[in-house]
């Protein structure tokens, strides 16, 4: 890979294509930004914040980004963040969590955090942004069923974590 083939996308731009997810349990059939299906790598960059349907929104929510509409995660969110991620998996998660946000996507509570995540587990770098939102993440549903399914690591204990202490 060359560093001058890298460029950042509107992806609500793009041309749309229409994509299939195999093992999906809600969403089966999406339309997606056809750069989705083009790229070497997906890198998903999210903020550390909270979110009233999914409990936080982190880099696995953040790969509706791609989709088109958005609109149609709302109603069983958690599964479809899942089968979303079946699809479309990171290849690189990293969350922002300089300034983050402890109470909802429509209000802001800023929180001066001072930590960045990030990995190539896209559950286990969402299951630390969790933990360091006082979320448990076993009990943050798109965590447990994207372990589950195999996708990732979602318990704390058994994620190294390197560079600083997460409590």
């Amino acid at each position: 890979m060359h560093l001058n083939h890298i460029a950042p996308m509107d992806l609500n731009s793009d041309e749309v294509a229409g994509v299939t997810i195999e093992d999906a349990t809600v969403l089966k059939k999406v339309t997606v930004a056809k750069t989705y299906l083009e790229v070497d790598a997906i890198i998903s960059v999210s903020k550390l914040k909270v979110h009233s349907l999914a409990s936080v929104t982190l880099c696995m929510k953040n790969m509706m980004g791609g989709l088109i509409p958005k609109n149609i995660m709302h109603y069983r969110i958690h599964e479809k963040i899942v089968d979303l991620n079946r699809r479309f998996r990171p290849r690189l998660s990293i969350i922002d969590g300089v300034i983050g946000n402890q109470f909802n996507e429509r209000e802001c509570c800023p929180v001066a955090s001072h930590i960045i995540i990030g990995g190539t587990d896209v559950v286990a770098v969402d299951t630390v942004g969790a933990y360091l939102l006082n979320r448990k993440p076993t009990e943050v549903e798109y965590l447990m069923r994207a372990n589950t399914a195999g996708l990732g690591e979602c318990r704390i204990e058994n994620i190294t974590i390197v560079g600083g202490n997460a409590k």
